[in-house]
């Protein structure tokens, strides 16, 4: 389109800095002014090449000084209220999409760790790691999906204790930023309203890290989930991302 550089909405900053042994100016991603609409933690698999040609207006402003520019500009959506569901999947019934695209619900067995019927489910597709609430059973204490099956369509329940928030793995990482080849410290982030945690990742080629995390991870609100990203920064600094596809004591 002959266009020289992109312009997105999110809320995160661009800060160039000059390097030390050279005249090279570089582009960095950091988090948002305002951290509580931070958006950074969606860039992790933004390139370096793609990162000098990109714009990021609006990182250095709170919500409420976006729209009040907005509503000065006469924009529509000046007044626009939040939203966290999935934008093309109304009202947020991702269940009903995924059991649409799979062919039907995956119905099983809700067990225990020990493989005793507890109950019964309308599909796996209704549940992630670490939920709580929507099992349909009690035993008087809480209990937490374990493990998701997806061939035998069994949901695994148990205490908290035992659920697997001691480390993660994760593939098809991009790495904004350069880091260590060597096992390096720095902040994973696991779900975008997920505080980051401290924890030591090690790479495993190009493309794959493990994180195993420093401070205790089972208090803290949102399980980690296998298919959501992990992201790493140093303080700010964005440093890159995969997606998850294990995660325990690896």
């Amino acid at each position: 389109m002959g266009a020289t550089h992109v312009v997105t909405g999110h809320y995160a900053q661009i800060i160039q800095k000059q390097t030390l042994d050279s005249d090279l100016i570089l582009s960095e991603i950091h988090r948002g002014r305002d951290i509580s609409r931070d958006q950074s933690y969606v860039l992790f698999g933004i390139s370096p090449e793609r990162l000098a040609r990109m714009m990021l207006p609006i990182g250095g402003l709170s919500k409420s000084e976006v729209q009040s520019r907005a509503d000065q500009l006469g924009l529509v959506t000046a007044a626009k209220p939040d939203s966290q569901e999935i934008c093309f999947v109304p009202p947020g019934d991702h269940p009903h999409l995924v059991a649409h695209r799979l062919g039907g619900s995956r119905a099983g067995d809700i067990v225990d760790t020990n493989g005793t019927i507890l109950g019964k489910h309308p599909g796996i597709e209704h549940f992630t790691i670490g939920q709580r609430q929507g099992l349909g059973i009690a035993i008087g204490s809480p209990l937490y999906v374990i493990h998701i099956d997806p061939e035998t369509f069994r949901i695994v329940v148990g205490p908290k204790s035992e659920l697997p928030l001691q480390g993660l793995l994760a593939d098809e990482v991009s790495w904004v930023a350069d880091v260590p080849t060597v096992p390096f410290e720095c902040l994973v982030q696991c779900r975008a309203q997920r505080p980051p945690a401290k924890a030591i990742v090690t790479r495993s080629g190009e493309t794959n890290f493990k994180a195993h995390f420093l401070e205790p991870t089972v208090d803290a609100p949102g399980p980690i989930t296998p298919g959501q990203p992990a992201v790493c920064y140093d303080n700010t600094r964005l440093l890159g991302g995969g997606w998850i596809v294990n995660h325990g004591a690896l």
